[in-house]
């Protein structure tokens, strides 16, 4: 009982970690400046390199939120897969020790008995 509890546990972590990792790569970065031209030559310099410095950091926000989004969800797929191929195995070791039979065909035997 023990294994199964812990074969759904691992399933759902799974299914969260994809939904997260949906909901990561769905989500927006955010916004940047654009470059502007002030009549003082000092003003446009600040504006600009402000402005790179957005879009540069833009980006790595992009990069890191794909990868993110990327480990979520097949760490959550490996998990998922897991969790489920702990229960089939479950499920199999029941009726491997049940003599090969079903519980609806255990049922029909100990009915046939009484």
């Amino acid at each position: 009982m023990n294994r199964r509890i812990f074969s759904i546990i691992i399933a759902i972590v799974g299914i969260v970690a994809i939904i997260f990792g949906i909901i990561c790569l769905c989500s927006d970065s955010g916004g940047y400046e654009s470059n502007e031209i002030y009549g003082g030559d000092a003003y446009t310099g600040i504006q600009n390199a402000s402005a790179q410095t957005a879009r540069n950091v833009r980006v790595l926000g992009n990069i890191v939120k794909m990868g993110f989004g990327f480990v979520l969800i097949v760490s959550g797929l490996v998990l998922a897969g897991f969790g489920t191929c702990g229960l089939i195995y479950e499920k199999q070791a029941h009726i491997e020790t049940a003599g090969g039979k079903t519980a609806e065909n255990l049922f029909e035997i100990r009915n046939k008995k009484e």
